[in-house]
Order: structure tokens, then sequence, then C-alpha cells
């Protein structure tokens, strides 16, 4: 998740977060969802990958355990 945050704040090259995406990966973020880590992580995923300010802001608001 760290490799994939860095990128999409550094140079945002879409084949290198495409590449370390993968299932497993997918689930555990699903499965963490609550954890201010993953927010943090799925908020620069919906600004910097899919330009969506709207689903980005949906996780910056997200409540924390």
């Amino acid at each position: 998740m760290e490799m994939i945050f860095c990128e999409l704040i550094g140079e945002n090259r879409f084949y290198n977060i495409e590449t370390l995406e993968s299932k497993d990966f997918k689930k555990y973020i699903q499965a963490s969802s609550k954890l201010p880590e993953v927010n943090r992580f799925l908020y620069a995923y919906e600004l910097f990958y899919h330009h969506d300010e709207q689903k980005a802001q949906k996780h910056l608001k997200a409540k924390r355990l």
C-alpha cells in the first residue's frame, strides 16, 4: 500500500500503480477500510488516480475508529 501511495503522490505513473495492485491487495483494502492509513491511501487513490474529488472527500471525512 505504501509503494502505491508514494507513486500516487509522486510521479503518479499509471503503469506502476496497476502493476502493484493485486486481488489480495484489493481484498486487504476492502477489509481494512476503517483504518486511518487505508482512508489516507483511498483519498490519494481517488484524487490522483481517478481524478474524482467527490469520492476522495468521502474518504477524507470517513469516521475513524
